[in-house]
């Protein structure tokens, strides 16, 4: 009888701590959850804080005002991070995922503040998230005064802004300028060729066509871009404020026309307007080196995530996972277009379009399309992921030339041609974290900055349309 009243008393004291266990633990997935709940209302807020272009360099973006109402929530965010680890459960997909938007928005303000957190799991989780795929959204706007990005800015950020072929990130034996350098010296075999560089922005393109040629007129819609290009470089091309849809430019006047992912508009219809205007200035046998941005890449992405989360969550995530990247990025695979940005719809380029486009405005295509691809290390910032082993994003590497004798139908489309003297042209709008090309941002209202410096023929720029220094 003692021991059946002993196994008794056991079990119920078992009991006891089970019930006061799990007494304590809600208690505290209460008092987390309500920590978490003060955390987004400082978010909500505070928007700056959920801005990734100012909390990545928090020191120079924020006032004192604002790095104080900051370090406050960044020492309660991840105080609520850390005790989700020392909790000792296994984080759900949920907790997870917070802590990987404290990683990706505020990990430099942890970094910078190591010494507050010393739990070597805390840290083995951090280690761990920043070496794997960010499935969150990560919006990095463009610096900007009352809707004009201002480019000064841009020159110190640019490459953590846009995604482009000439990131220093870039390790040196996977640059983009070899390559641009062997394509602009093989095909066109001429001493000092004129080169006309559309969408130049900021002038990443430069050092390469300085080893290349002294004549070139440097293409932009964005006038601060120009200004910005003109300080960043000791090249001095002619800087031409214009749309690249309407080009001040000569019929037959170019030996090569070069665009690095700069071809990307609101419409088909204004990419093939780019073609046809490529192949109007260019002179016979002359060639267009296009690096155009990929559709392809996109569709890749997509698998890699619903794999991951496949892999993770099971299939009902999956499902899910891919849902909301239609939702936000609105693929359509008919018209190779997609909102980068999640709110602009840009028509990027496939295999098929790049063909068909190509021969509709009579341009030969005579290499590629060719991917270029961009290192994991590189696109992960960019909201690409982080997929070590698999395909990465890209973009195609074209060459296309114009034939020496015109094909019958681009003759009689030729034959009414005459340069616009509208002055209202402008480029749309392109949101895209794709480019060298400075087209997305709004146009300053001042005029075109710099009068031409290079040795180029004076008679190529067209004297009966000047470059528009309108706004889109």
């Amino acid at each position: 009888m003692e021991i059946v009243s002993i196994v008794i008393a056991l079990v119920a004291l078992g009991v006891s701590v089970s019930i006061e266990r799990l007494s304590i633990r809600q208690d505290r997935e209460h008092y987390l959850d309500s920590v978490w709940r003060k955390v987004m209302d400082g978010v909500e807020g505070h928007p700056e804080f959920s801005d990734i272009s100012k909390t990545e360099n928090y020191l120079a973006e924020f006032d004192w005002a604002q790095r104080l109402r900051y370090d406050s929530f960044c020492i309660q965010a991840w105080t609520a991070c850390y005790q989700l680890v020392d909790s000792g459960r296994r984080l759900s997909l949920d907790q997870r995922l917070a802590v990987e938007w404290m990683v990706a928005y505020h990990g430099q303000w942890l970094h910078g503040n190591a010494q507050l957190f010393t739990d070597r799991k805390f840290w083995r989780l951090i280690d761990e998230i920043e070496a794997s795929d960010v499935r969150l959204t990560i919006h990095r706007p463009v610096p900007s005064v009352d809707g004009l990005a201002t480019w000064d800015e841009l020159l110190d950020r640019y490459f953590h802004t846009f995604l482009s072929p000439f990131d220093p990130r870039i390790p040196s034996e996977r640059r983009f300028e070899p390559i641009l350098h062997f394509l602009l010296t093989t095909h066109i075999r001429k001493p000092n060729p004129l080169v006309v560089d559309l969408g130049c922005g900021i002038g990443t393109a430069f050092p390469t066509l300085e080893a290349c040629t002294d004549q070139t007129i440097a293409v932009d819609v964005n006038a601060q871009a120009l200004q910005s290009a003109s300080k960043a470089s000791d090249y001095s091309p002619a800087l031409v404020n214009g749309d690249m849809r309407q080009l001040a430019i000569r019929d037959g006047s170019v030996d090569i026309v070069l665009a690095i992912n700069s071809i990307l508009m609101e419409s088909r219809e204004d990419n093939v307007q780019s073609l046809a205007e490529i192949e109007r200035v260019l002179k016979p046998g002359g060639i267009a080196v296009l690096m155009l941005p990929s559709y392809e890449a996109i569709t890749n992405l997509r698998r890699l995530r619903v794999a991951e989360a496949d892999e993770h969550g099971g299939g009902e995530y999956a499902r899910r996972v891919g849902h909301a990247f239609d939702h936000l990025r609105q693929p359509d695979e008919l018209t190779a277009s997609y909102a980068d940005d999640g709110v602009t719809r840009q028509y990027f380029h496939s295999r098929e379009t790049i063909r068909r486009e190509l021969a509709g405005v009579d341009l030969d295509l005579t290499d590629g399309p060719t991917e270029f691809y961009y290192p994991w290390e590189v696109t992960r910032s960019f909201n690409y992921g982080f997929y070590p082993g698999e395909k990465e994003a890209w973009d195609w590497i074209t060459v296309a030339r114009k034939p020496l004798e015109p094909s019958p139908s681009t003759t009689d489309q030729r034959s009414g041609h005459q340069p616009s003297s509208k002055d209202e042209a402008s480029s749309p709008a392109q949101t895209s974290t794709k480019a060298t090309s400075s087209n997305g941002a709004k146009s300053s209202s001042s005029p075109a900055t710099n009068a031409p410096t290079s040795t180029r023929p004076a008679s190529t720029i067209s004297t009966t349309s000047g470059p528009t220094d309108k706004a889109p």
